[in-house]
């Protein structure tokens, strides 16, 4: 059966002698109109268009290949219906090949025809984000040393680098002050001339080019959101105000002129022309007392009430935060920040010239240089050279998806490659989820503005088009929707471009008389627990962290009880009861209070499970694997060591742990169990040992990492042990990524250690202690707190009863008998993941 199309659908894939911006709302069948758009155009018997000379560019693997087997299919559907058609034969022989691909595989297209155009070597290779984040730390940290030795004349002096680093990190901290300088880095990313962006950004502290404070970009931007937040409380107490004029008590009334004093201050403020007047107004604002009101109250007055106190509030916040300082103090601000924004900048671009010259030296290269080798193979002069203008007669037609989230670099690069009249954008700026990527949502939103209406009269080669017809939702959730974007998308005025045509269109089709009774969104807002005063000596840190904690769990009580009571009173369509399992919390990271939310459903008797990210190095085979190497690798740390010691591999016991320390002054248990050995010379387990750990840090040493990982699976018998417990395919997954490792630029085990600690993602707070023995015969084996990849006790001591680890996400319990890391789990109910 022919599907029936929309109007707007109709355009959309019928349109073809024009560039054309689709702005496509969730649920608008934005892929099938894409995909009849390609086939009919493949298809057309009077202009057809040949698949070779299309590019189709979507954001995901997935996407490419779902696209390239629905086209495949389509035409081959045509070819069996006339297999006389030699160029539809031709088509279905070439459409394996086709240029449908994400961005990064396009530009490395691009790239790997070229590399010559910007010296680079074509045998380069895409490195992996561990790998690249060691070759930045071999470059930055040494770099960072020579600034503060003073020994780069031509970034500043080491007394001049100091200040920064005090600025950036409050210390000299060589790893947070290269974690600041790798932030602003990575936000030239998306930009050609990435370092003449930061010196664009820099030149506007200029003190020579400031004129006043209300004529700076920071300036401006104060201003206005200072007058922004006090017409918004102006509107809120003039319908307050009035409410409580016409329905209020006597008291409540003669009470009003109190607030109508607090209004008087926002106008003033409001109509202030200069900094200095809003300055002055902000500072020297003052609200008078409140006169009580005796007896009952209405809800109008309590919420005059209440918004006058966060009025109060934030005005002293704002006064604190942006009027601190007189326009004669702005000059001398943007002299300093000018002076360090310009440290800040020679330091990175040394940093840029030196990274780039050693990931080219490496034959390597990020995603992010992908882009903008390929920007560079395009554009001479900040124009398309005669190799955009080549690839761009190439193409029939242009394809790309999810255009609200292309950054300025992949704009400028699929302009380059298309014509003005051949190139299909489809995306909807209320999608747009990859701000993190540097993506530019406002690209979508200026073309949006400029480009007319598909109808309108005129003869312009772009044109815009709404498909706003959302055929997925309830229309209870279409509307709860519209609130929301017509709210805040609303209040952002001209910056978005919203109009009514972004608004959703409920167009949910049931079986004839299968409508069901559609409930509509809630949102609760929970009102925030009173400020808990700090206890004697407990830092601001650290009560904003209890605060925080209080919040979630009031949330995840909230959230506990909503779900208990759905439970109770609720029933799914086919009218079987709800489970625990149809339902799902989503955060924005796990990390944070995953296990509040368990806690609270666990106290009202509903199971969950959390979702958890990063699995892979918290299983107990790879935990005992990663003991091995890091022990191999340095035998002085003692968790690692201690781990290994009382793993199944050698089982030692708690015991002999503690009888091995207590016998030596030596700082490490390694040495103090070389002492030991020493002066027991029967104490074969020991020996053995030592013995084994010798061979094996001699074999490290010309052996490459995955050779030895192989080699310590079969000797040690961990292949064996840990097929017992289903974990031979994670032993295998460590070995893939030892494989990996020697295929980089980097080799050696202590590099290989410093690359797993790369690809773990999230550093966690671990406290854990060991101890063994009763009462005062107790002794603390070790205790350790506070980890950053893998330094904590992997696979910790055998018969240490109390030897927990806490993350926010789980809980690893040490087996009393085997030493492994058993994880906590329960993988029915509901799942709580992250968002």
């Amino acid at each position: 059966m022919a599907r029936s199309w929309t109007p707007e659908q109709k355009l959309a894939i019928d349109t073809t002698d024009r560039t054309l911006l689709v702005s496509a709302a969730a649920g608008s069948g934005k892929t099938a109109t894409l995909t009849e758009r390609i086939i009919r155009s493949i298809l057309n018997d009077e202009n057809p268009t040949d698949v070779g000379k299309m590019l189709i560019v979507t954001y995901t693997n997935a996407a490419v290949g779902e696209l390239r087997e629905r086209i495949g299919a389509a035409i081959k559907n045509a070819y069996s219906e006339h297999p006389e058609n030699k160029r539809l034969e031709h088509q279905l022989l070439t459409v394996k090949d086709a240029k449908i691909m994400t961005i990064s595989a396009f530009c490395n297209d691009i790239l790997k025809s070229n590399c010559a155009r910007v010296g680079l070597n074509p045998g380069y290779r895409i490195a992996d984000e561990a790998e690249a984040a060691l070759v930045n730390g071999a470059v930055m940290e040494p770099l960072i040393n020579l600034a503060f030795e003073g020994e780069l004349p031509e970034v500043c002096s080491a007394e001049e680098f100091a200040s920064v680093a005090d600025m950036l990190t409050g210390a000299k901290n060589a790893s947070e002050l290269s974690e600041s300088f790798r932030l602003v880095y990575a936000k030239t990313e998306c930009y050609a001339d990435r370092m003449g962006e930061l010196r664009r950004l820099c030149d506007k502290y200029d003190p020579d080019k400031f004129t006043s404070v209300e004529n700076s970009e920071y300036g401006r931007a104060i201003i206005e959101r200072t007058k922004e937040m006090l017409r918004a409380y102006r509107e809120l107490y003039r319908t307050l105000i009035d409410a409580v004029s016409m329905h209020g008590s006597a008291a409540e009334v003669a009470s009003l002129a109190t607030f109508a004093l607090d209004a008087d201050f926002m106008d003033g403020a409001i109509s202030s022309e200069s900094y200095g007047e809003l300055r002055y107004a902000i500072n020297s604002a003052v609200f008078g007392r409140r006169p009580p009101i005796k007896g009952e109250r209405i809800p109008d007055y309590d919420k005059l009430v209440k918004i006058r106190d966060m009025l109060k509030k934030d005005t002293v916040d704002y006064a604190k935060r942006f009027f601190v300082y007189t326009d004669e103090e702005w000059r001398d601000l943007y002299t300093n920040l000018y002076k360090y924004a310009n440290i800040i900048y020679k330091f990175i671009a040394k940093f840029d010239e030196e990274f780039t010259k050693e990931k080219k030296a490496r034959g390597i290269c990020e995603y992010g240089d992908i882009e903008r080798y390929a920007y560079l193979c395009l554009y001479e002069n900040g124009k398309p050279n005669e190799l955009a203008a080549e690839l761009a007669a190439g193409f029939q037609a242009v394809y790309i998806d999810e255009y609200q989230d292309v950054n300025d670099l992949e704009n400028a690069i699929f302009a380059a490659v298309s014509r003005k009249d051949n190139r299909f954008m489809v995306g909807d700026i209320k999608q747009s989820i990859y701000g993190f990527r540097l993506a530019n949502p406002d690209i979508f939103a200026s073309m949006k503005k400029s480009f007319a209406p598909l109808g309108e009269p005129g003869d312009r080669p772009g044109a815009s088009l709404f498909m706003s017809n959302n055929f997925r939702s309830d229309k209870t959730v279409i509307d709860f929707a519209n609130g929301v974007f017509d709210t805040m998308f609303g209040a952002l005025g001209d910056s978005i471009g919203y109009v009514s045509a972004d608004r959703l269109t409920f167009s949910k089709v049931y079986p004839e008389g299968s409508a069901p009774t559609c409930i509509y969104p809630e949102i609760h807002v929970l009102e925030a627990a009173p400020a808990s005063s700090s206890d004697a000596g407990e830092s601001l840190a650290d009560t904003e962290e209890k605060e925080m904690i209080g919040a979630s769990k009031r949330c995840a009580a909230a959230v506990a009880g909503k779900i208990r009571e759905l439970m109770n009173s609720s029933k799914k369509a086919d009218g079987s009861p709800l489970r625990p399992s149809d339902f799902a919390i989503m955060l924005r990271s796990t990390q944070s209070s995953a296990e509040i939310y368990k806690e609270a459903l666990s106290h009202l008797g509903i199971p969950s499970s959390v979702k958890e990210s990063g699995d892979f190095f918290l299983n107990e085979e790879i935990l005992l694997a990663l003991s091995l190497l890091n022990s191999i690798d340095n035998p002085r740390k003692d968790i690692y060591l201690a781990s290994l010691m009382c793993s199944p591999l050698f089982l030692f016991t708690p015991d002999e742990l503690v009888t091995i320390r207590r016998g030596s002054k030596k700082e490490t248990l390694y040495e103090a169990l070389c002492d030991y050995v020493e002066e027991n010379p029967d104490y074969k387990r020991g020996a053995g040992f030592l013995r084994s750990l010798k061979r094996y840090r001699a074999m490290s040493e010309g052996m490459g990492i995955d050779t030895l990982i192989s080699l310590l699976y079969r000797e040690t018998g961990l292949l064996t042990l840990a097929a017992r417990t289903g974990g031979t395919d994670n032993l295998m997954l460590l070995h893939s990524y030892a494989r990996r490792f020697e295929g980089s630029s980097f080799k050696g085990l202590y590099s290989f250690i410093d690359y797993i600690n790369s690809v773990i993602a999230d550093d966690e707070e671990i406290e854990l202690s060991a101890a063994t023995g009763e009462g005062e015969d107790a002794v603390n084996i070790m205790t350790v707190h506070k980890s950053k990849g893998l330094e904590y006790p992997v696979c910790f001591l055998a018969g240490a009863e109390s030897a927990t680890r806490r993350s926010n996400t789980s809980r690893i319990v040490y087996s009393q008998n085997l030493g492994i890391g058993l994880r906590e789990k329960d993988d029915s109910g509901l799942a709580i993941v992250e968002n």
